[in-house]
């Protein structure tokens, strides 16, 4: 699609951001080369043992067997056990490395190699859940599971304490970061004009807030706040700051919002929160482009061959021999296309039952947590 549409949840990033460095670097320079990238990104988050960090990674990923994890081997397996097996002996064999480095100087690295000690523990206990499988203990497996998953559960503030420890190194500084808001000043996010607000502490770059302003049915306005990060007590208060500047009573709040520590801090400071879902994890950036990547899967799937789409004047159309589906706005289109919000069927800003009940669900290769009727 000249691009790449992609859900960015926190799991991406354990036990590195690497993939999302790549997938940043190679989106903008399609002839970086691999090792390159690995080059820096390790040396940079991980300090002079970096290529160590990433040698260690590799044999990891090698020794829990990929082709066994899709289901492309026999799950029952004698070699397979053995191999897995031999995953905590990798591990220890490394933990000398990441304890040295548990106490580097530098704390941003210091912090990398503590995350990475983190999933070595899930890894250990991975690996033993493994064996049980490929051994054919399905009770013994299942138990090992369930104790992972409590304990991982346990640990969920532990991992969000890893960020909140440390001040945050912003590689840009302020003033980039001013230009970078001058220049695109607001962006349409879902129908609304959302503004990017830099926060600073004694000329420092702390963090950042991206909101939008939106005007409620009783005439009082509503802070939808999509995305901040920083260090929390900063950014918390530079969204007090701009409430009170725009005399703003309540905050709604995406999935930022599971961060318990800030929902509390704005209980503390008696402000209105109300939570919701994001309307799904994924922006359209170019509809017809993007509905025409899928023309041949509606050919194999609901048997239209002569469907196309068109977008003119904020509206989005999609259309199949007489009949014609009209969506009014980009928010709506993004809810009914990527969401799961059954009440948009009786939306007034969809127009065309027949057509709507036709092409629903969209047949995208990867159907999980989208639209369903």
């Amino acid at each position: 699609m000249n691009g790449l549409i992609s859900c960015q949840v926190q799991r991406a990033f354990l036990p590195t951001a690497f993939p999302m460095y790549v997938m940043g670097k190679t989106l903008w320079d399609d002839t970086l080369q691999f090792e390159e990238l690995a080059k820096d990104y390790f040396e940079h988050a991980f300090g002079e043992d970096g290529l160590l960090c990433k040698e260690y990674l590799s044999q990891l990923s090698a020794a829990f067997n990929p082709p066994y994890l899709r289901n492309e081997t026999e799950q029952i397996s004698r070699e397979a056990a053995e191999e897995f097996s031999k995953i905590p002996n990798i591990i220890q064999s490394f933990s000398k490395t990441m304890r040295k480095n548990l106490q580097h100087e530098d704390k941003n690295i210091s912090m990398s190699w503590r995350y990475l000690e983190y999933h070595a523990n899930i890894c250990s206990r991975l690996a033993s859940i493994l064996v049980c499988k490929a051994s054919g203990d399905n009770e013994e497996m299942l138990k090992l599971w369930f104790s992972l998953k409590e304990c991982s559960q346990e640990d969920f503030h532990l991992l969000s304490s890893f960020y909140d420890k440390e001040e945050v190194k912003f590689i840009r500084d302020k003033q980039r970061f001013i230009d970078l808001a001058n220049r695109v000043p607001s962006a349409s996010v879902f129908d609304h004009i959302a503004k990017f607000f830099c926060v600073e502490e004694n000329g420092q770059m702390q963090g950042y807030f991206i909101c939008a302003v939106i005007p409620k049915e009783n005439g009082d306005l509503i802070m939808e706040v999509i995305e901040y990060a920083g260090k929390r007590k900063a950014v918390l208060a530079g969204i007090l700051k701009t409430m009170v500047q725009l005399n703003i009573t309540v905050i709604s709040g995406y999935t930022s919002w599971f961060d318990t520590d800030m929902v509390k801090a704005l209980e503390d400071y008696k402000i209105n929160l109300e939570t919701c879902n994001y309307p799904g994890t994924m922006r359209i950036i170019n509809f017809t482009q993007f509905m025409q990547k899928l023309k041949p899967l509606f050919a194999q799937e609901k048997m239209i061959e002569d469907i196309e789409f068109c977008e003119a004047d904020g509206k989005y159309m999609i259309r199949s021999g007489n009949m014609e589906l009209v969506i009014d706005n980009d928010k709506t289109m993004h809810n009914l296309l990527l969401g799961n919000d059954m009440e948009l069927l009786e939306t007034e800003h969809i127009s065309g039952d027949d057509m709507l009940q036709l092409i629903l669900p969209i047949p995208v290769p990867y159907p999980y947590n989208l639209n369903y009727i």
